[in-house]
């Protein structure tokens, strides 16, 4: 018999309801509310609800620590992409104890992909405490 799993989640097969996990619903809402909102008021509510005070953003070789830097990364990263186009999850995000992940694109609404990465989170208390990008296609 498997054995518990925290956060409401039930194994494949198991026989019952999948039950909502709101540490994966974390990073789906990271993707809509903060990666894909371009007006930085509400960006930065999204991010204060989402992200521990003091989370770190690394993307690449660089870190953010913060709400405000994360704001700021994500505001710079808007402003390189069409205004249209959003990131949306590839695949519904999984759990393992306090780390998350979920494989993620980017493009128009129903139109071509433009790039593919994959989120992976740690989180503490409720909230994303750090979030490790990882970029499969640049978006030309």
């Amino acid at each position: 018999m498997p054995l518990p799993v925290p956060g409401g989640i039930e194994p494949p097969g198991a026989g019952g309801e999948v039950v909502s996990d709101p540490l994966t619903e974390l990073m789906v809402r990271n993707l809509s509310e903060v990666f894909s909102e371009r007006d930085p008021d509400r960006r930065i509510e999204a991010v204060r609800a989402i992200y521990a005070e003091d989370a770190t953003f690394y993307e690449g070789k660089h870190a953010f620590v913060g709400w405000i830097a994360i704001s700021a990364q994500v505001s710079k990263l808007l402003a390189t992409l069409p205004p249209d186009f959003v990131f949306s999850p590839a695949m519904p995000p999984s759990r393992n104890h306090d780390l998350g992940r979920m494989p993620w694109q980017l493009g128009k609404p129903g139109g071509a992909v433009a790039g593919r990465g994959m989120d992976v989170a740690l989180f503490a208390d409720g909230k994303i405490r750090a979030l490790y990008v990882f970029l499969e296609d640049r978006p030309g």
